[in-house]
């Protein structure tokens, strides 16, 4: 299971990437909720561009996980920013922890098969290979960004004003 735990500089890492809300959905996180460091399954990524918040890597991010803390159910699952996840390794308690919660509210344990599902899509995603459209795309969707926030510094040699 420790294999499909993300950490929040990987997700910092793919935040604008095109397989990113693809690739770490049903992966597992460690979050600090209530002063308790809880492993949580992200059920969901969801994007609101009037929300959007400075990652830690000084990238700019829309994007908002939707994890799963304890019971599997539609209006029990929280929303995080990416800026929530923890960097240090889940520990052997926080195990525990999680494998307690799934039990007392009868969410199923994450199987094996799950586990080497999730493992090829992040192996992909770690290789991935764009296709001209995303790049444009994702050059596109910079300078809107830029352009919207008026920081256009950061596109020193676009002759889109001249």
């Amino acid at each position: 299971m420790s294999q499909i735990i993300l950490k929040r500089s990987q997700l910092e890492k793919w935040s604008d990437e095109p397989f990113f809300d693809k690739t770490v959905t049903n992966c597992l996180v460690k979050i600090n909720f209530r002063n308790w460091w809880l492993i949580a399954e992200i059920k969901e990524v969801v994007t609101d561009e009037s929300r959007a918040y400075k990652l830690k890597n000084d990238k700019i991010s829309t994007k908002f996980l939707i994890l799963l803390l304890g019971e599997d159910k539609e209006g029990k699952y929280k929303e995080f920013d990416i800026t929530r996840i923890s960097n240090t390794p889940m520990t052997e308690q926080d195990f525990a922890n999680h494998l307690k919660a799934r039990q007392h509210y009868n969410v199923p344990f994450v199987n094996l098969r799950d586990v080497y599902r999730k493992k090829r899509h992040l192996k992909k995603a770690e290789n991935y290979e764009y296709k001209p459209l995303e790049i444009e795309e994702m050059a596109m969707n910079k300078f809107d960004r830029a352009l919207s926030k008026n920081l256009l510094a950061d596109f020193p040699n676009v002759p889109y004003f001249q």
